[in-house]
C-alpha cells in the first residue's frame, strides 16, 4: 500500500475518515530519505515528520533528535530554522512537549537506568525530573493481586499514565490512571476485560479538549477529559486491517 494512504483525517463527528494523497514532508528536518509524514499541525497546516507529541502546544515548532547521540533540536515552522538546544552524553529521545517545556528520556550509559529531563525550548536550558517515588506509581490497597502494568506515556502535564490488566483474564480487573501525587490517581478508565468498553489503549496526545488514544488492534481512536470521561470514535472508510495512530488535533 502506498505509504500516501496511511494518513490522513478522521471527522471525529461522523466517524469518516478521508486519506491524504498529497502529504509531505519535503524540506522539512531532519532531511533525511527516511523522514514521513507522521503528525499533523493545524497552526502550520502541513504534515510534519515527528511524531504528535514532539510538537509544541502552539503546534509551529517542533523537537527532534539525532538517532545516533542525543542532540535535542528545536525546528520553527514559522521561519524553516531549525536550532540545536541541548545535547548529553548517551541515548534517548524526546518524551513529550508540554506545557512546561520539552520533556527528554535519557540513558547516560547503556546499562543506567533511564533518566527524565525538562529542557526549556527558548534557552535549552535544562534539569533533571527527580521522581517523588522509588515506586513507578504508588500501589493502592484497593489494587488487584498480580496484575501486569504498562507505561502508556507522559502526558503534557509530566504525569505518567499506567496501564494496568491480567493478561488474557475475561472479567479480570484493569484500569488507565495518572497520579496528580503519590497515591492520588485520576482515572481515565475502570472496569474489567470483556466489558464490552474495549478499551485498550496504546500511543495518545494531548489537546485543548482533553486526550486522544489510540487502539492497539481496532479502526478507531478514544476521546477523554475529566468532564466528559470516555469516548469511542469508530471509523468509516479506512483502509481494510487499519488501526489509528492519532497524529494530531484537527480543531
Amino acid at each position: 500500500m502506498d505509504y500516501q494512504l496511511r494518513v490522513g483525517f478522521l471527522d471525529t463527528r461522523t466517524g469518516k475518515y478521508t486519506g491524504d494523497r498529497s502529504a509531505s514532508v519535503a524540506g522539512l528536518a531532519p532531511l533525511s530519505s527516511q523522514s514521513r509524514p507522521t503528525s499533523y499541525s493545524p497552526a502550520a497546516k502541513r504534515w510534519l515528520p515527528v511524531a504528535a507529541r514532539n510538537v509544541s502546544p502552539d503546534g509551529l515548532r517542533y523537537a527532534w533528535t539525532d538517532p545516533s547521540t542525543l542532540h535535542l533540536h528545536v525546528y520553527d515552522l514559522a521561519s524553516g530554522t531549525d536550532r540545536l538546544i541541548w545535547s548529553h552524553a548517551g541515548a534517548g529521545g524526546v518524551m513529550v512537549w508540554g506545557g512546561a517545556g520539552i520533556y527528554v528520556a535519557l540513558n547516560p550509559t547503556t546499562d543506567s537506568q533511564t533518566q527524565t529531563w525538562l529542557v526549556d525550548p527558548d534557552t535549552g536550558r535544562a534539569a533533571q525530573v527527580i521522581p517523588k517515588s522509588h515506586f513507578s506509581f504508588t500501589p493502592l490497597a484497593t489494587d488487584p493481586l498480580n496484575t501486569g502494568f504498562r507505561s502508556v506515556g507522559l502526558d503534557a502535564n509530566g504525569h505518567m499514565i499506567w496501564w494496568l490488566y491480567f493478561a488474557d483474564q475475561r472479567g479480570s480487573p484493569q484500569s488507565a490512571f495518572y497520579e496528580m501525587a503519590p497515591g492520588q490517581r485520576v482515572y481515565i478508565y475502570r472496569g474489567t476485560q470483556g466489558d464490552g468498553t474495549g478499551f485498550d489503549p496504546g500511543s495518545f496526545i494531548d489537546d485543548a479538549t482533553g486526550k486522544w488514544f489510540s487502539a492497539l488492534t481496532y479502526p478507531y481512536i478514544w476521546h477523554w477529559s475529566q468532564q466528559s470521561g470516555l469516548h469511542k470514535i469508530s471509523a468509516a472508510g479506512a483502509p481494510r486491517g487499519a488501526t489509528f495512530m492519532p497524529a494530531g488535533s484537527c480543531f
